[in-house]
């Protein structure tokens, strides 16, 4: 019979699902930037104390709501893993800035990232500032010797155990308990949509509305399916690029040229003669000499798949690279890699994937032909030091057997689906397609999905989408169809950069001419 491990992350750890509440109420006071990640003016913030095993704190950004109607709260949960929320509150505000005026907006920082009881390990700053430039693979051998170095210190103050997507939601439950509000609003991001999930489905009573943008659950076993879904994308854009008139002939077929650069840095590196080039950070103006490896410029192309407005110059980038020019592709991956970088807990990242990811981990990679950046996601060096925290085989929620029932296993709840529950995908998103939306929501009745034609990873900032996000929250209400079609036809693919100057400008038809 075949298994379904949506909810297998609710047997990651036992579930305990009674807050602790013996703690005193929290106190909100200004932020502060060494205490709490954020100094943003009009927010508040607070230290709520959970029990660890060792006693610790969660740290909670508030930016209160316009009126004094005390609805529930939106909860911003943040991907990475390992991001912080409240150092991200200036960034995504906006988004929920119509929401805003009926709810406060909260930011919890998960354990092990931000200021909540932070599982980081500090990476040379000057190599981080320059690693586009470096040898990926060396560079990602420091930094996992690294992570294992600060686990076992780690481990001694707190413990690797409360580190976990079920501790996550058991935490929100928490503030939910210690603020005192009756429901949340949820809203996620990529891994934090995996947090949302746990948490509606351990305490579906509380949950009003849930909005998923990018959906990551676990049997997405990071990075199992990370070059097959991103080479998915790649074939998008160039099936997009082929058959748009915005691309000039000379891209096309834009495939080849891609498969020309990977012949060519592949042949470059078995006959020991590798490309080499010099390339001046455009930031620093410092100059860089690059040996250049196919896994290193796949894996470039991975992350600027992420961004809607700098995939829009990667045909032109590529059509460059293929004629002897990787200044293209080296600026706008150097821009990629700096929008990324939200200072994200590295080691909590990795024992998330490792305790949970890694354990349902797949060989479905293969050998990728497009994109061959597998070897530079491998965290086996890292995991097999954390293996003894590696869960039990997970448990059907529909299991009743004697054998496999526990007592801290979360029971089933007829209230699960009552909660509306929005899926938000980008047609072109390299890492969280739509097809694991589809997946979630094979198990959600009370539910809808809206696929953005124009969109990569994260479509809520998008035009028309944040309006259907802010609305959907507030109303805790299903979307009219046509609301949600007008939205979607009206976010096209970003048409690609034909040189230096931009895209090519669309027809327009003038009097007495055909368009």
């Amino acid at each position: 019979m075949k298994r379904h491990f949506l909810f297998a992350l609710l047997n990651l750890l036992a579930v305990s699902l009674k807050a602790n509440s013996s703690f005193a109420a929290p106190s909100w006071q200004s932020c502060n930037l060494e205490q709490h990640g954020s100094s943003l003016a009009d927010a508040r913030c607070a230290h709520i104390a959970i029990s660890s095993p060792q006693t610790g704190f969660l740290n909670v950004l508030k930016l209160p709501s316009f009126s004094d109607k005390k609805t529930a709260p939106i909860v911003i949960i943040t991907g990475g893993p390992g991001t912080s929320a409240a150092a991200l509150a200036a960034h995504y505000r906006y988004w929920f800035y119509k929401a805003q005026k009926e709810h406060d907006l909260l930011f919890i920082d998960q354990r092990g990232t931000g200021k909540s009881m932070p599982f980081d390990c500090k990476l040379d700053e000057t190599d981080d500032a320059n690693e586009l430039y470096q040898d990926p693979v060396a560079l990602l051998k420091t930094h996992h010797q690294k992570i294992i170095d600060c686990i076992t210190p780690y481990q001694k103050t707190y413990s690797l155990e409360s580190i976990s997507t079920v501790q996550a939601a058991k935490d929100i439950e928490t503030v939910r308990q210690q603020l005192g509000y009756e429901n949340l609003l949820l809203w996620g991001n990529s891994y934090g949509t995996r947090v949302a999930i746990a948490y509606q489905q351990l305490y579906p009573s509380h949950v009003k509305a849930t909005v998923l943008d990018g959906v990551a659950p676990i049997e997405i076993a990071l990075p199992s399916h990370a070059q097959q879904d991103a080479e998915q994308a790649l074939g998008k854009l160039f099936k997009y690029c082929d058959e748009s008139d915005y691309c000039p002939d000379s891209f096309k077929p834009l495939r080849s040229h891609w498969e020309s650069i990977l012949t060519k840095l592949e042949q470059g590196q078995a006959n020991k003669t590798p490309i080499t080039i010099k390339l001046t950070d455009a930031k620093t103006q410092q100059l860089h000499t690059v040996e250049l490896t196919s896994a290193m410029v796949a894996n470039w192309v991975r992350f600027i798949l992420y961004n809607r407005e700098l995939t829009a110059l990667l045909p032109l980038a590529i059509f460059h690279a293929n004629n002897g020019n990787f200044s293209t592709l080296t600026n706008i991956a150097k821009v990629a890699s700096d929008s990324t970088d939200t200072q994200i807990s590295a080691a909590m990242h990795a024992v998330i994937l490792c305790r949970e990811d890694y354990y349902f981990r797949k060989n479905t990679n293969g050998n990728s032909s497009l994109l061959p950046f597998g070897s530079l996601t491998d965290l086996t060096n890292v995991c097999e030091h954390i293996h003894g925290l590696v869960p039990p085989a997970p448990i059907h929620p529909n299991t009743t057997s004697k054998d496999t029932a526990s007592k801290d296993t979360a029971p089933k709840d007829t209230t699960t689906d009552k909660a509306p529950t929005l899926f938000l995908s980008g047609e072109f998103d390299p890492v969280t397609p739509p097809k694991w939306a589809e997946l979630v929501m094979a198990q959600l009745k009370n539910s809808a999905h809206v696929v953005i034609n124009g969109g990569h990873h994260g479509v809520t900032p998008l035009g028309c989408v944040t309006d259907l996000v802010n609305q959907f929250l507030m109303t805790a209400a299903p979307l009219k169809d046509a609301a949600i079609k007008d939205c979607t036809e009206a976010i096209k693919p970003a048409p690609p950069f034909i040189d230096t100057a931009g895209p090519k400008l669309p027809r327009t038809s003038i009097e007495g001419e055909s368009p």
